[in-house]
């Protein structure tokens, strides 16, 4: 049909409806077609002498109003009219606007089809047109489209499948849902980042994989979302949990499975409609390069070096637009996952902090939490079933160092900065005092240069500096200048660039003790810091030095998990602390205070 004939048939100004046309060259799709148009409620049976169109193509149409009131019994009149096309693989439904649905229901009775293009749309499978003759299908759909994001979820979660844990039934996720869930949802959905500090069995994990499919299936156009997980099994894992639901939907709202392979499925949308979901297990040289519009990270106090993950992760999930969960129990407070929770409790991060106490499940009364109590180690009741994130963040692992006798070695150290009678300022030598000096270098994690008084039994941190990101002629300045000011050998942990560092120093070779770290030498250093902390043989000021307050009280051995180059530093110095008597240093006496 040409333009003229276009403006005879519709009334619409030639010169309108080319631009429409250079503008969005699909509108043509509106006016030229083949398919049957039905004015108000959808009929299968279509009246042969309803007006047709020719190539409208392989996408039926519907025009909803959600904003009228819901019908009692059928047919459903939020349903204004629909154009059906033989074989079609989509429903476009498209959502009218309140002020909006005269012009339409003229239109439609006048044999035109509307033309909105700024209406949000609804994609459906080409066979769903059926789901509109029925009032509560309607209804469903129409929550599904609502502008109130934690409405639309969980209209989503009345008919989101799962497979329980515990009872491995099958169960629809909205029948019922916990205080913790609630306030999960409406968190989650008011904020494009959260970050949960979760205990167990709250059931917010399977609240989390919901969400990560309502973000493909109903909030996104074109969506990609990203599954990320500690391991190949678990990664895998979370991705089928996350198909079981989207094949568990009602069928009219399931969308054809464009290609599935291990770790990513693809579904159809439309055309220019494709939405992904992936999955990646995690490592500590994890990139990737697409952006998501939604990213899910899973258990990430488990992952390998937690806080190299997050960096290279954050620009998958930061873009603008973009939202991100991270879901996680606590693994210590020497983890990286506790110190970015603080960050975010201080306004220092993307992330909003959200922990909900383990009470906000039904049944978990004062009774029921002194039985668990009595069942179970201090350390996994504490973390499994926190109720405050100090709590969560505590771990459920046996530390290495009891919490108690820490305190005791925070109680008498002379470098302090409270005033005290006896207090030398942190970071200044005291004349004729015996020191040691340990470096553990770093160049993507810190480089640690921990100063101990080794003139007495009680060994006491004299001075504590750490660096993140600096060059190897920075990093080797700062060694310099802590040896140049404290009366002492240094000690440098050679493994890898440590090597290269200690090459490099313009020192005395006999005043630089290059230390090898390996299994049996580590297993020495960790049973002698043990020892010296149980027999309040050391002492440092917590507050001047609270990262490595923060790593002594969370050390577990494997430690690839969690942040350990303070504990490093500190268990080399007192492990070499002997090397401050031999005759080739530089110590000129002692003097008692």
């Amino acid at each position: 049909m040409s333009y003229v004939g276009i403006e005879r048939e519709t009334g619409i100004n030639e010169s309108t409806i080319r631009r429409w046309v250079k503008r969005d060259p699909e509108w043509m799709l509106l006016v030229r077609g083949q398919g049957v148009l039905q004015v108000g409620p959808v009929k299968l049976q279509v009246d042969h002498n309803a007006p047709t169109f020719d190539d409208v193509g392989d996408e039926s149409l519907a025009w909803v109003a959600p904003s009228l009131p819901a019908s009692e019994s059928a047919p459903d009149q939020r349903v204004l009219g629909s154009i059906a096309v033989e074989n079609a693989e989509q429903l476009k439904v498209v959502l009218v606007p309140a002020d909006r649905v005269q012009k339409v229901r003229d239109e439609l009775a006048a044999g035109r089809i509307p033309y909105l293009p700024d209406a949000p749309t609804f994609p459906l499978r080409g066979d769903a047109l059926p789901a509109l003759t029925d009032p509560a299908d309607v209804s469903l759909l129409c929550a599904l489209a609502s502008d109130d994001q934690a409405e639309a979820f969980r209209a989503f979660l009345s008919v989101w499948r799962f497979r329980a844990q515990e009872t491995k039934d099958i169960r629809t996720l909205g029948d019922e849902l916990w205080e913790a869930q609630d306030i999960f949802i409406e968190q989650m959905c008011a904020n494009p980042h959260v970050y949960l500090l979760k205990a167990r069995k709250l059931g917010q994990s399977t609240i989390a994989v919901a969400y990560a499919a309502f973000a493909l299936r109903v909030r996104d156009t074109n969506a990609r979302v990203h599954l990320f997980s500690r391991a190949e099994r678990a990664a895998l894992e979370l991705l089928a949990a996350f198909k079981f639901g989207l094949d568990n939907l009602p069928t009219w709202l399931r969308l054809p499975m464009e290609r599935e392979t291990q770790r990513e499925i693809v579904y159809s949308a439309g055309i220019h409609d494709m939405r992904h979901v992936i999955s990646y297990p995690t490592s500590d040289a994890t990139a990737v390069e697409a952006t998501a519009t939604h990213s899910h990270i899973d258990e990430w106090a488990d992952m390998p070096r937690p806080d190299v993950v997050y960096q290279s992760l954050e620009p998958t999930f930061s873009a603008p637009g973009c939202t991100s969960l991270i879901c996680t129990t606590g693994s210590g407070p020497a983890n990286p996952s506790a110190a970015y929770f603080k960050d975010c409790l201080n306004g220092e991060g993307l992330h909003l902090p959200l922990f909900i106490p383990a009470t906000a499940r039904p049944g978990r009364d004062e009774t029921w939490l002194a039985q668990k109590r009595r069942q179970m180690r201090v350390n996994a009741f504490r973390t499994e079933y926190a109720l405050s994130w100090m709590d969560a963040i505590a771990g459920t692992a046996e530390y290495e160092f009891e919490s108690e006798d820490i305190d005791r070695c925070t109680q008498y150290c002379r470098y302090r900065s409270d005033g005290h009678r006896l207090a030398v300022p942190f970071g200044q030598p005291l004349e004729k005092h015996r020191y040691i000096t340990a470096v553990d270098v770093g160049v993507k994690d810190a480089t640690v240069i921990l100063t101990l008084d080794v003139t007495t039994d009680v060994f006491e941190v004299a001075n504590l500096e750490r660096y993140v990101g600096l060059s190897y002629p920075l990093i080797q300045a700062h060694i310099m200048e802590a040896h140049r000011k404290f009366n002492g050998p240094t000690v440098i942990e050679s493994n890898a660039m440590g090597l290269a560092v200690i090459q490099n120093l313009n020192l005395p070779e006999h005043e630089v003790i290059p230390f090898n770290t390996n299994q049996t030498s580590k297993a020495r250093i960790i049973e002698g810091l043990a020892a010296r902390i149980a027999n309040n043989e050391l002492q440092y000021d917590p507050h001047l030095c609270e990262q490595l307050d923060t790593e002594l009280r969370g050390y577990v051995f494997p430690d690839d998990n969690i942040v350990q180059d303070c504990c490093m530093a500190l268990m080399i110095a007192c492990d070499q602390a002997h090397q401050t008597y031999s005759k080739q240093g530089r110590i000129l006496g002692v003097i008692m205070v």
